[in-house]
């Protein structure tokens, strides 16, 4: 066998690698999950890359944010032909900022993160994602599948993380550490403000429902003393 067709059998190779991962990437694209309220609800955003093209990307599938551009910034790595970020060097990060409300106290934001990606060999020994410096308050696999990397089998999964904070805050960060080897291909976030009863006003209510309840009870011992005496 001459050099020409060995070259030809590894390009050959490469390619029936990137058609098997562009045809379960494309399945996997429906992985991600709507939230449990509906994007464009009041004090909602929703933003959610597919495909990187530089250093820092604005969502390419969509995006519904009043408050400012989302962003996704690489530190390490870089971007292949098929518009993913990986890294056969060492370990590298991403970053992503999704512009927010700035609401303060009062109010409670949940944040649902959702990743595609594809594992590296050091992947144990990763950090996981974290919002503004917190861990998320739960986790679930959407899917898991066994595919041919470029150096041997790796897993290619998709995973949900949710965030819930109290307060919200002008913006929230995304801190997403990968290992060498892997390679990061979607990201979807979504976030709900929704304001928090001021506890005086449940106090209050209890309050009247128990004065109300007494004054029944005093009416009801009254009038019977009165059928007694009469």
């Amino acid at each position: 066998m001459n050099g020409l067709s060995v070259g030809a059998g590894r390009c050959a190779a490469i390619w029936g690698v990137l058609v098997l991962v562009i045809s379960v990437d494309s399945l996997l694209a429906q992985s991600f999950v709507a939230p449990p309220w509906s994007m464009g609800d009041p004090l909602t955003t929703y933003q959610q890359w597919d495909f990187f093209t530089r250093i820092s990307t604005a969502p390419d599938v969509g995006m519904f944010n009043s408050n400012g551009g989302p962003s996704l910034t690489q530190s390490g790595g870089f971007v292949t032909g098929g518009g993913n970020i990986y890294s056969f060097s060492g370990d590298y990060s991403a970053t992503v900022i999704v512009p927010n409300y700035g609401l303060g106290t009062g109010y409670k934001t949940t944040v649902i993160f959702q990743i595609e990606k594809s594992l590296g060999p050091n992947e144990p020994n990763i950090t996981a994602p974290t919002i503004n410096g917190e861990v998320a308050s739960s986790t679930e696999t959407l899917f898991e599948g066994v595919i041919d990397g470029f150096i041997g089998p790796a897993t290619l999964g998709v995973y949900k993380r949710t965030y819930v904070f109290n307060g919200n805050a002008p913006s929230y960060t995304i801190q997403i550490p990968a290992s060498i080897h892997s390679s990061l291909q979607a990201v979807r976030v979504d976030t709900q403000t929704v304001a928090i009863p001021e506890a005086s006003t449940g106090l209050l209510v209890g309050g009247c429902i128990i004065v109300a309840a007494c004054v029944r009870t005093a009416s009801w011992v009254s009038s019977r003393r009165n059928l007694a005496r009469s």
